[in-house]
């Protein structure tokens, strides 16, 4: 039953909207804040599989080049499935995923 319960929704920038606000405004505000030497640690709850979690690290990898930073960047990703996490541990991913991440960044 648990498994039926849950909702495994999770795609690469799932939320185009959202992840140009953070990727133009938020982390470069973040970045900003903090010293070249302050590590940076962000929570993906809910990850699922982890195409969020990845997506969030591709942003920041992408924020921290344009401007010239090289802080530490933490990543902790949660989910109550534990199968779930372990696909996400792997960060292997079907070819499909082109749909949703440009060739730059594959």
């Amino acid at each position: 039953m648990f498994k039926d319960l849950l909702i495994t929704v999770t795609n690469f920038f799932r939320d185009p909207e959202a992840f140009d606000i953070l990727k133009e405004s938020i982390i470069p505000d973040l970045i900003a804040k903090v010293s070249g030497d302050t590590p940076i640690r962000c929570w993906v709850t809910g990850c699922a599989t982890g195409e969020e979690a990845y997506s969030l690290a591709m942003i920041f990898v992408e924020v921290l080049n344009q401007n010239n930073r090289y802080n530490n960047v933490q990543i902790f990703a949660t989910d109550i499935d534990n199968d779930a996490i372990e696909i996400a541990r792997l960060g292997i991913y079907p070819d499909s995923i082109v749909a949703d991440v440009s060739p730059e960044r594959l």
